[in-house]
């Protein structure tokens, strides 16, 4: 075939004194056939696009999650048991306790001398 040609089967886009006298003219269906193909083509396109950047938009939120449930997990596992917890405050209580006693003999006058 000779002359300029374009689209599907490489089918003249229009008639030219170049196209060889044997090949028929496209025909309507012919060139809608091309255009149609070209538009599924170009939406594929999109939405394989849309696609990988969903894919990639979720990996970096799995990402992310698995983050925070590692830094959970860590600070659970420091966090001290509820036994050891009320432990630490009982001493914590008692130590104020011991502080207030000692601070009421310093702060209470002495009549032995009396």
């Amino acid at each position: 075939m000779k002359g300029p040609t374009s689209g599907c089967g490489r089918q003249p886009t229009s008639q030219s004194k170049d196209v060889e006298s044997g090949s028929p003219p496209p025909t309507a269906g012919a060139t809608q056939m091309c255009w149609h193909h070209q538009q599924c083509t170009q939406d594929w396109t999109i939405l394989l696009q849309w696609l990988v950047a969903v894919a990639e938009e979720q990996e970096v939120q799995d990402q992310a999650w698995d983050q925070v449930q590692d830094e959970r997990e860590l600070a659970w596992q420091d966090k001290p048991s509820k036994g050891d917890g009320c432990a630490k405050i009982q001493n914590q209580i008692e130590s104020k306790e011991e502080n207030t006693i000692s601070m009421r003999d310093y702060a209470t006058p002495s009549y032995s001398s009396c």
